[in-house]
């Protein structure tokens, strides 16, 4: 990934069907007239960012099924008696359905994991339609491993890693680290000539202008990359460089080059 470029689409819905989201609501706007992105908002969705290999196919579940899976999850990690799942780690033990769910990286139990919903999504990847993030290169995964090797085998506190230092937990944030929980709300503030992006977990703000303005200097790099905003329609694309060598998405550090999306649905 440091010397490449990959695209994913993660769709994540509310309830109500689109078709009737389009028909009995509109985009709010703000005083300048632009659509209406803020407030506090909660990520709690139990669905895996990529489709674990044993729906391999299935982009749905049935509601027999999301049921059942709510029944797993509330044995599980209802009582307290499990260690705190991480990541896609609820979803992937409600699948297994072990007799009790163990995790070796958790430092306490699950009593701290709020609700998540589950639904009858397998993914949050819809693009490819495999659900599943594109596969690496030789390279990439060659580098990909050495760096986890690292991270895993790290000897001085600079070399663990940015997240695990509490320093900074990256960008873009999918689902949230713990799957929920400090991860998973967010706040976004408008202005006229600015975006933020408040993430509770580490009160890290992204400022993000919104204008023509071109990215910083290539010599100048920070953990969470370097933001430019704009509208397309009712969604704020927003663009993102210039991340530092101690930055690390899914084996992508500072050649990373990040776009997302933001469309407000409901």
């Amino acid at each position: 990934m440091r010397g490449g470029a990959c695209v994913i689409t993660v769709l994540v819905l509310a309830s109500v069907p689109l078709e009737a989201r389009a028909q009995t609501w509109t985009v709010p706007r703000t005083a300048d007239g632009q659509p209406d992105l803020q407030g506090v908002w909660l990520i709690h969705t139990a669905t895996p960012l990529e489709r674990p290999k044993a729906l391999e196919g299935r982009s749905t579940l049935t509601d027999e099924e999301v049921a059942e899976f709510r029944r797993r999850a509330a044995r599980l990690f209802g009582t307290g008696d499990s260690d705190f799942a991480v990541g896609d780690g609820v979803f992937q033990a409600v699948l297994a359905n072990p007799e009790k769910y163990t995790n070796v990286n958790a430092t306490h139990g699950a009593t701290d994991m709020i609700d998540l919903e589950f639904d009858n999504r397998t993914s949050l990847i819809v693009e490819p339609q495999d659900g599943r993030v594109p596969a690496l290169t030789p390279d990439g995964r060659t580098r990909q491993t050495a760096t986890n090797a690292a991270l895993r085998q790290a000897e001085k506190p600079p070399d663990v890693g940015n997240a695990l230092r509490c320093i900074s937990w990256g960008v873009p944030r999918l689902g949230g680290r713990y799957g929920s929980g400090d991860m998973a709300y967010y706040q976004i503030v408008q202005s006229p000539g600015h975006v933020v992006l408040f993430m509770e977990a580490g009160h890290e703000a992204r400022v993000i202008p919104i204008d023509t303005s071109a990215h910083l200097s290539s010599a100048i790099r920070q953990w969470n990359g370097d933001s430019r905003g704009h509208w397309e329609g009712n969604t704020l694309v927003v663009d993102t460089t210039n991340f530092s060598r101690d930055s690390y998405f899914m084996g992508s550090t500072e050649n990373l080059h990040l776009v997302e999306r933001f469309t407000r649905t409901a």
